[in-house]
């Protein structure tokens, strides 16, 4: 008997997450290639403005205005279909701190990529990848960050 779409069962939860973590893997194994190595302050741009790392075009604001109480960013969505853009929302008080844009912008990838399926231990996943750090590493880097006040 062939299998048809009617009598295929759907993925359950579980499977969901693990094609959504694998596809996660394989699209940082991607963006490291292209930005030739771990991302920092010399290839934000690049990860910021390539469609082959970022689902949409993304640029930084640093404003509080679309961040809910305790977020250190917030993507923003525009415009819709193929036009549709990134503003990445970050909070002015890291405007003058460099390397932790980098970190922040790690963090909120998933989040640009998978919008609402990108949980917290997503975000510290890929991000951690993509910053060439362990995933611990990654995550006390970020909660470092979120206790950040100048």
């Amino acid at each position: 008997m062939n299998s048809t779409p009617e009598n295929e069962a759907l993925p359950n939860e579980e499977e969901l997450r693990q094609l959504l973590w694998a596809h996660a893997d394989t699209t940082a194994e991607r963006i490291l290639e292209r930005l030739g190595g771990p991302l920092d302050g010399r290839n934000l741009a690049t990860l910021l403005n390539d469609g082959a790392c970022l689902r949409y075009p993304t640029t930084v604001k640093f404003t509080e205005e679309a961040l809910e109480e305790g977020l250190f960013a917030q993507p923003v969505f525009q415009g819709d279909g193929a036009a549709m853009l990134c503003v990445l929302h970050v909070h002015p008080r890291y405007q003058f701190h460099p390397t932790a844009l980098p970190h922040l912008v790690a963090y909120m990838a998933a989040v640009i990529n998978y919008a609402d399926a990108a949980d917290s231990d997503l975000c510290e996943h890929f991000g951690a990848m993509l910053v060439g750090q362990s995933r611990d590493d990654f995550y006390h880097e970020i909660c470092k960050l979120a206790d950040w006040h100048p």
